[in-house]
């Protein structure tokens, strides 16, 4: 993650129509976080946007899908609040209410599904789309996981909420443009996110905790071993239980704070180029208004970095 000490010019600018789609990120090459730019792209399929959608249609769907054999899940939407919830069942089960652009009726839900993979996907190769204009094309979606499935998950989202909830999927994968992005109770190995404008809260148990942010507060309770994050702007509160692995975190504007529950000894590398320095362990607190160092023979090492922003440290 050095490349943010790279950074020459960031320019962020968010721009809200209505449902605030529309965020661009100016970084000079070689700044991590640009990687978010990426991801987002290909939510959009590198379509235009137009204006006009036309009239509003209801629409309700309901189906289900089996469990067995599937490795991965999948579901990418432009617009809506989606909502993924463990279940005791067998089915993998997939619920919508809401609008959409009448001349989509007939073709704005695609769900491909094989042996070991279901993905569901909203205007999937559709261009011209344009939600905050011409209408309210809002969606409300909820999938129902058992709470048995093993496998990997990714959701992909532009304007509305993503929540997750008692899932217990090996690795979840969860980007989105504008909107939150929550987990609530889930027991997972590996948690991987991005977002440009939307906080990130996660109280799930998690062993691997690794994201960007570029405008929106990150907060988990749940992590057990290690954290690799980047942020521009905003707060990160990280709450672990110990340090198994080399862990870092890198931001532009936002204070941090990190808690270690159960370490007794960690190796840190903290620094701030405006902002106040704290650790905080057994023998007391150190302070520093620029660095403070330690190495703990061979135990993981803890690197923070910020601009601008306090760093705070408990073990």
């Amino acid at each position: 993650m050095s490349g943010f000490r790279k950074v020459v010019i960031t320019t962020l600018i968010i721009a809200s129509v209505a449902i605030g789609i529309g965020a661009y990120v100016i970084f000079e090459s070689g700044l991590g976080a640009g990687e978010i730019a990426d991801n987002f792209r290909r939510l959009f399929n590198e379509n235009n946007i137009n204006i006009n959608l036309g009239t509003g249609v209801d629409v309700s769907e309901e189906s289900s899908y089996p469990l067995a054999g599937k490795r991965n899940i999948r579901l990418e939407t432009p617009v809506g609040d989606l909502r993924v919830t463990g279940y005791d069942g067998d089915e993998i089960m997939f619920n919508l209410e809401g609008k959409v652009p009448e001349r989509y009726l007939d073709r704005y839900l695609t769900i491909d599904e094989s042996s070991d993979e279901l993905s569901i996907y909203l205007y999937k190769d559709i261009n011209g789309l344009n939600f905050s204009m011409g209408g309210n094309y809002d969606l409300d979606m909820e999938l129902m996981i058992p709470v048995e499935y093993l496998g990997d998950v990714e959701f992909e989202n532009v304007s509305g909420e993503i929540t997750i909830d008692g899932i217990n999927a090996k690795e979840v994968n969860v980007d989105n443009i504008s909107g939150d992005i929550i987990l609530e109770n889930g027991s997972h190995e590996k948690i991987d996110f991005a977002t440009i404008s939307g906080q990130f809260l996660s109280y799930s148990a998690v062993n691997h905790l690794e994201g960007d942010s570029i405008s929106g507060k990150i907060t988990a309770t749940g992590v057990k071993e290690s954290f690799n994050l980047e942020s521009v702007s905003g707060s990160i509160n990280i709450t672990a239980l110990d340090l198994r692995s080399d862990s870092d975190i890198e931001t532009i504007s936002g204070a941090v704070t990190v808690e270690f529950e159960e370490s007794e000894e960690i190796g840190y590398e903290l620094s701030s180029v405006s902002g106040k320095i704290s650790v905080e362990d057994e023998s007391g607190v150190s302070q520093s208004s620029q660095s403070l160092r330690k190495t703990a023979g061979s135990r993981p090492k803890l690197e923070v970095s910020t601009v601008s922003g306090r760093i705070t440290i408990k073990y």
